[in-house]
């Protein structure tokens, strides 16, 4: 006899109700395997969700904040510029105090960040 024939003979010999659990161990192993490395993966996502939570959107938001100020500098002088409007000047100069705000918040996210 040949070793497939043998392990044939051995799986006649075997008791249908422990064919049955073997089945059940190999897919509880499986399931407990691909359990494992699924938490394993979702700790790898917790660690790059928080380096995004506390670097790279205040970052964003700090740049947004920047580009939003300069366009609305740019909106009150073109406006003061073409009708002289005194309330517009204010506006500017509330924009430009808002622009240094913003961009001092920028240069602490950059100092703070390690990415």
């Amino acid at each position: 006899m040949t070793n497939i024939q043998e392990g044939g003979e051995f799986m006649r010999q075997v008791k249908l109700g422990t064919k049955i659990a073997a089945g059940y161990l190999v897919v509880l192993l499986l399931t407990v395997g691909l359990g494992i490395l699924a938490i394993y993966n979702m700790l790898g996502v917790k660690k790059d969700s928080d380096i995004l939570s506390k670097e790279y959107v205040p970052a964003v938001q700090a740049a947004n904040d920047v580009q939003r100020n300069a366009a609305m500098i740019t909106f009150y002088m073109v406006e003061v510029s073409l009708l002289e409007s005194e309330k517009r000047w204010g506006d500017a100069t509330k924009s430009f105090v808002e622009m240094e705000k913003a961009l001092e918040t920028a240069q602490a996210v950059a100092k703070s960040s390690t990415n």
